[in-house]
């Protein structure tokens, strides 16, 4: 039975043909300089798209608990960190994200001291994405790496089409796949606003 979800080895060989290069059987261990560039720039473009944050690798009202001394230290696979005032009460302090600790602005510390509930993008693994952004993922980074390679032999099988219509694909199954009652409310709301405020647009993926 054929697998419902591009692998990554897959998606890297899709890649290779891109480029004219050889397809690999395995991505363990050491591996030529073709591969290895594949995987980087499958591994660039697949960061830079999931961190427009999606219905799939954004949570709301994530408990950030501090420690003993009062620090908030986020999960390694945090993207973006945000917490709007109406998930803070009576709180009217701004906190963003520093490396992967929670900062006080407001008050210029570290010291939180108190539980937040917030807004979580994740980086999430290549085989818990949805099969529509991995498509986009590596048609994207089939054409970046080609457009890259021009001059070695690198033939653009893609077109910007492909790309154009595997990004609407993903953007209609995001829509597709969200929960109607998480952004109907008016935190939900306030949130995604912001984070397209600070983004210019309308839609925060709609200028990618």
């Amino acid at each position: 039975m054929a697998n419902a979800f591009t692998t990554k080895l897959e998606a890297i060989n899709t890649i290779l043909q891109i480029i004219d290069e050889e397809p690999v059987e395995t991505l363990q261990g050491e591996q030529p300089l073709e591969v290895t560039s594949a995987l980087n720039t499958l591994e660039e473009v697949n960061r830079e798209i999931q961190q427009m944050g999606w219905h799939w690798n954004t949570e709301y009202q994530y408990p950030l608990m501090p420690e003993s001394d009062g620090t908030i230290t986020l999960p390694q696979s945090t993207l973006e960190f945000d917490v709007d005032p109406r998930l803070a009460g009576n709180d009217s302090c701004e906190y963003i994200q520093r490396g992967t600790r929670v900062y006080n602005r407001t008050d210029r510390t570290y010291d939180i001291g108190k539980k937040l509930e917030a807004v979580i993008v994740s980086y999430l693994d290549w085989d818990d994405m949805p099969e529509p952004f991995r498509r986009w993922v590596f048609i994207r980074a089939g054409r970046i790496l080609s457009n890259r390679s021009i001059g070695d032999g690198a033939t653009n099988s893609f077109t910007q089409m492909n790309e154009i219509e595997a990004k609407s694909a993903a953007i209609n199954y995001d829509a597709r796949t969200k929960d109607a009652t998480i952004f109907d409310s008016t935190v939900a709301h306030s949130i995604i606003n912001r984070r397209m405020r600070r983004n210019g647009s309308t839609l925060q993926y709609g200028n990618y």
